[in-house]
C-alpha cells in the first residue's frame, strides 16, 4: 500500500497507476460569484474570437489549452460561447475537459469532466469534479462548443485524425503526437477556455495497523464520503463515520486491491 499526498490531500491506494479521485457538487454560478467564494479563474481570455466553434467533425479534435501555473483543486470549467463568428453555432454544442500530466515524454490523464453543453452566448461555468492540481498539469478538451482562433500561434495545440478520434479515458497514457493522437498543424488556436482553481481538498487519508484511518472536517458541507474500487464504476456513500473536535472520522479495515475516496455534497 503506498502513500501519496497533494497539498492537503493525500490517499492510499494498492497497485494502481490511477489518482485518488475527489468530487464535489455545486451549484452554478456566476462568474464574478467565482471570484467572490475564492476561486482563481486561469487559462485562456474569456471574450470573442474568430469562429463560433469548431466545424461540424470536431468531434475527431482533441486540443491541448494552457498549461497550469497554480496548484489548488479544480472546480470549474469556464468557457465562452459564441453564435455570432465564423463557422457553425457553438451554443448548444458539447465538449468533455481533461487534466493531463506529464510523465516522463508522454502524459497521462488524470482527470474527466463532462459532458458539457454550451447554453448561452457569453460566459458559460460548468461544475468540476474537484481534482488536486499541480502546476504543469495541462488541461485538454475533446468536442466543440468553444469559440475559437486559428493560425494564432497557440496557446493551444489541436490533435486530430481523418478517422474518429477516441475519446481519452481517465488513466490512459497519451503520446502527443503519436499514432493515436497525430498533431494537426494550423499555426496554433487560441480556445476560449478556462477553469476555476480553489483550496486544495483537505481530505486526509492515513494507515494504522491493519485499519486505514479517512479524515475531513466536519464544518465542510460537502461532507458527503463515497468510496470506490473503480473496477464496477460505482460509487458507495459512506454514513458509518464518528465526529470529533470538528472532524469526521472513518476507520475502516485495509482493502484488498484499490480504494478510491471522494467528498460530495449531501444535498
Amino acid at each position: 500500500m503506498n502513500k501519496k499526498s497533494n497539498g492537503k490531500s493525500a490517499f492510499y491506494r494498492a497497485n494502481s497507476t490511477l489518482p485518488a479521485l475527489f468530487c464535489l457538487a455545486f451549484a452554478v454560478f456566476g462568474f464574478n460569484s467565482a471570484s467572490a467564494q475564492g476561486l482563481f479563474i486561469e487559462g485562456n481570455s474569456l471574450a470573442d474570437r474568430f469562429f463560433n466553434s469548431d466545424v461540424v467533425d470536431s468531434n475527431d479534435i482533441f486540443a491541448v489549452d494552457f498549461t497550469v501555473t497554480t496548484a489548488g483543486t479544480l472546480q470549474r470549467i469556464v468557457t465562452w460561447g459564441e453564435n455570432d463568428g465564423a463557422g457553425i453555432p457553438g451554443v448548444g454544442e458539447t465538449f468533455y475537459a481533461y487534466v493531463l500530466r506529464p510523465v516522463n515524454a508522454n502524459f497521462q490523464v488524470m482527470s474527466e469532466n463532462g459532458p458539457f453543453t454550451v447554453a448561452n452566448v457569453g460566459t458559460n461555468i460548468f461544475v468540476a469534479s474537484p481534482f488536486n492540481l499541480e502546476a504543469g498539469d495541462l488541461i485538454a478538451h475533446y468536442g466543440r462548443g468553444i469559440a475559437l482562433t486559428t493560425g494564432t500561434g497557440g496557446p493551444s495545440t489541436v490533435y486530430y485524425d481523418e478517422s474518429p478520434l477516441p475519446m481519452p479515458s481517465v488513466g490512459q497514457i497519451l503520446q502527443l503526437p503519436g499514432p493515436t493522437y497525430p498533431l494537426y498543424n494550423d499555426g496554433g488556436r487560441d480556445y476560449a477556455i478556462a477553469i476555476g482553481i480553489g483550496d486544495l481538498v483537505d481530505l486526509s487519508i492515513a494507515r494504522s495497523n491493519e485499519n486505514v484511518i479517512v479524515t475531513w472536517p466536519a464544518a465542510d458541507t460537502n461532507s458527503l464520503l463515497q468510496t470506490t474500487d473503480l473496477a464496477r464504476g460505482l460509487w458507495t456513500t459512506n454514513t458509518s463515520y464518528s465526529s470529533a473536535n470538528g472532524t469526521n472520522i472513518l476507520t475502516i479495515p485495509s482493502p484488498v486491491g484499490n480504494m478510491f475516496f471522494r467528498l460530495g455534497n449531501p444535498n
